[in-house]
């Protein structure tokens, strides 16, 4: 510790006989008892097995539960269907009118959220109330974010056209996606190193033949109200984008048994150890500050003055 940089300056603690260090004042000293007064007696049963860089330092660790969870999210369980029922409607040259959502369960908890997406079509088109779960499935990875759902549903209902050579317009209540996808119809330039930039590039492939002269992309209102439409046409958008978002959702909810129970292990685990990482991080301020406060501060460095009418030594300048 100290003493091996200081000279004159011991390991022992400068209020009690022990070692001094990081772990010492933390959890040992009698005179930072105050320090740790906040924390319940299952908090102090519990610091002695966490990770040292935990427990002395406040850095936090990967939770084991988080890799359990983690492996839910990046094992595709097949969940990415299309409808047994395919309307007859649909092979004709007229374009078809698809409906796509995504949806995030917990959005605001990063390590909590997991994703789906899901595609409706309207085989009667605009105008009729007629609709129906195309494909849908769950979003693969570790980002489980809502742009990424719904940004997944596009690259779905894009690969379903160009593979079967189908006229569509695509309707989306993501301003992001429809952005972006108006300027790959445009030819514009990708930028690679955005974010999703996995799923941009493969789309970007999807309209780079003639898969471009086959998609027209519309914006819809996100979660709007029927009743509050002010025309035929925006009642009938809000309609089918709320039938396409409960599909969403319902998707969202159909997994197995096994996620739910490493979900709800890790919904525990975050929610124990974020309380526990608080109490830790307050520990190490209360005692950094007590042990400041408790300092003798060091004696001000001496300024020798000289003497008046004392004549100072001049260096000669040599000029070359």
């Amino acid at each position: 510790g100290r003493a091996k940089f200081a000279p004159g300056v011991t390991s022992k603690c400068p209020w009690c006989p022990l070692k001094d260090g990081f772990h010492h004042r933390a959890w040992i000293c009698p005179h930072f008892a105050a320090c740790r007064d906040h924390l319940t007696p299952a908090q102090l049963e519990m610091v002695p097995t966490l990770p040292s860089c935990l427990r002395n330092h406040g850095w936090p660790v990967v939770l084991p539960e988080w890799d359990v969870f983690a492996r839910f999210l990046l094992s595709d369980d097949g969940f990415c269907r299309m409808s047994p029922v395919i309307p007859p409607t649909l092979g004709t040259p007229e374009p078809v009118t698809l409906f796509l959502d995504g949806t995030t369960a917990h959005p605001k908890e990063p390590k909590l959220r997991y994703a789906a997406w899901a595609v409706t079509v309207v085989p009667g088109g605009p105008g009729t109330l007629d609709n129906r779960v195309l494909m849908g499935g769950h979003v693969v990875g570790l980002c489980q974010s809502p742009f990424r759902a719904e940004l997944t549903a596009m690259v779905c209902a894009v690969r379903w056209a160009v593979q079967r050579g189908q006229l569509v317009h695509l309707w989306s209540d993501c301003q992001g996606v429809v952005k972006g996808v108006q300027k790959l119809l445009q030819k514009r330039p990708l930028k690679r190193n955005r974010p999703h930039s996995d799923l941009w590039m493969f789309l970007q492939d999807l309209l780079a033949g003639h898969g471009s002269s086959l998609v027209k992309v519309f914006k819809v209102v996100s979660h709007g109200q029927v009743a509050l439409a002010t025309g035929p046409l925006e009642e009938w958008a809000y309609w089918h984008n709320n039938l396409t978002d409960r599909a969403a959702e319902d998707i969202n909810q159909r997994r197995s048994a096994d996620f739910w129970v490493a979900w709800t292990g890790l919904v525990k685990a975050v929610n124990l150890h974020r309380a526990m990482h608080v109490a830790i991080l307050q520990v190490l301020l209360r005692t950094s500050r007590m042990a400041a406060a408790d300092q003798v501060p060091a004696p001000p460095p001496q300024v020798v003055i000289p003497e008046a009418g004392v004549p100072q030594q001049v260096v000669p300048v040599t000029w070359m």
